[in-house]
Order: structure tokens, then C-alpha cells, then sequence
């Protein structure tokens, strides 16, 4: 992850048939999720994520049946400040 923006890779169901796709979805407090992004790939990067906020994130595969049921959720804070850091260490080491 870095300045709001977060990169998801996951594997495909094992069960359930052909996925057609997947819908990566946002939330607050563990609720009230919604659609952030809709990929075929397993791997999606979502960019201007807001920061000094936590979300949590899950990710649903779909196909000619259906959605599976969600992925497991994580949470996530963008942190401003913590990324100002990673940056100043990585221009420290290349200096």
C-alpha cells in the first residue's frame, strides 16, 4: 500500500464453478459495505483512498449463478503520516 492507494491479490475460489468476476467492496465500521471496483482478474488496485480514516475491505466473486460469499474483511488506515516516513527512510537508503 501507499499514499491512498492500496493493491488487493487474492486466489480464486476453489469451489462454486467459473468466476466471471469479482467485486471489491468498501466499508465503515465492518458495515454498510459498497462497490469500490469490479475486476476479472484476481487483483485490483484502487487508488484515492481517503486517508486518517479506517476502512475495511472484502472481495466477492460472481458468475452465471451468483455471488459467493464474501472473502474475509481487513482493515486498513491510510496514514498520512506513517507513509511520509516510509517515504523519508526510502530516500535515506537511496541518498
Amino acid at each position: 500500500w501507499g499514499t491512498h492507494w492500496i493493491l488487493f491479490h487474492w486466489s480464486a475460489p476453489k469451489t462454486g464453478g467459473p468466476v466471471w468476476g469479482y467485486r471489491i467492496e468498501r466499508g465503515v465500521e465492518n458495515s454498510q459495505f459498497c462497490l469500490m471496483d469490479i475486476c476479472v482478474a484476481p487483483e485490483v488496485t484502487l487508488l484515492h483512498q481517503p486517508p486518517g480514516r479506517k476502512f475495511y475491505y472484502r472481495v466477492i466473486a460472481f458468475n452465471g449463478w451468483g455471488d459467493g460469499p464474501p472473502s474475509n474483511t481487513f482493515a486498513i488506515e491510510f496514514d498520512a503520516e506513517l507513509v511520509d516516513w516510509r517515504k523519508r527512510q526510502a530516500e535515506r537508503t537511496t541518498s
